[in-house]
């Protein structure tokens, strides 16, 4: 929790830092720790997305399933950039099916 609060206090000194949070091992901690999700911070919820897993959560991770949680804003563009690299394929694989097809 401290180490989160000092990430937190640097961050307050540059507003224009969005956080991806990747809290898919959530669920996982050792020795009684507890687990401080970065968003429930002070104000950090505006400034932040985070990520979980369904499949870690189930131990089942080819199943490649997930969702996020932020604020609307954040989660729209996010939606966009998502729908955008799950229906094409990245820029490597398209220039070595490029070069494969000359």
């Amino acid at each position: 929790m401290e180490e989160l609060k000092v990430i937190s206090e640097i961050l307050n000194e540059f507003p224009e830092v969005l956080v991806i949070a990747d809290e898919v091992y959530e669920f996982l901690t050792f020795d009684n720790n507890i687990h401080h999700f970065f968003a429930s911070i002070g104000d950090n919820w505006t400034r932040t997305v985070t990520i979980f897993s369904g499949g870690k959560l189930f131990s089942c991770t080819g199943w490649r399933i997930g969702w996020a949680i932020g604020p609307e804003p954040l989660l729209r563009l996010g939606g966009i950039i998502q729908n955008a690299a799950v229906f094409n394929a990245t820029t490597p694989c398209q220039v070595a099916m490029a070069r494969s097809l000359d």
